[in-house]
């Protein structure tokens, strides 16, 4: 989007468990999977896509669900965080295209709940992916 609109160069995304997809559109396993009992649920997702989308054709916009973007190839490379037990594990399909468009991206998945950057302090898989995340932030300034 800022592309589109003259807005700032990025150097880098970080993405944690990214929400790039339109349920009006596009169907992945993991959110029936991991509906419920894994922190985030379906419930809540529907609740959290209403409040930002107003209009159903805005479910079908590439800003929205970065999915659909038929062009990858000018997107800033990134960081994908995608958790294991997680309704949102779109974030993989995401990176894969990402990569094949010739992004520069690192994916890191964890066997884990949505949201397991906030247990850093009792989760040490969460730790070092934050560290991870850290060290690929850094890299990307530093260029």
């Amino acid at each position: 989007m800022t592309d589109d609109h003259g807005g700032p160069g990025l150097a880098h995304r970080s993405l944690a468990y990214p929400a790039v997809s339109s349920p009006a559109v596009h169907a992945f396993d993991s959110r029936e999977k991991n509906a419920d009992g894994y922190f985030l649920e379906t419930q809540a997702m529907e609740l959290f896509v209403d409040c930002y989308v107003d209009d159903d054709i805005d479910r079908r916009n590439e800003y929205f669900a970065p999915l659909l973007a038929r062009d990858r190839s000018e997107t800033p490379p990134a960081t994908v965080l995608t958790a294991g037990f997680d309704p949102l594990r779109e974030g993989v399909t995401y990176a894969g295209r990402l990569a094949d468009a010739g992004v520069l991206v690192e994916h890191y998945s964890e066997d884990l709940i949505h949201g397991f950057l906030g247990m850093v302090e009792t989760i040490p898989p969460a730790a070092e992916v934050m560290e991870a995340v850290g060290d690929d932030l850094q890299a990307a300034f530093a260029a």
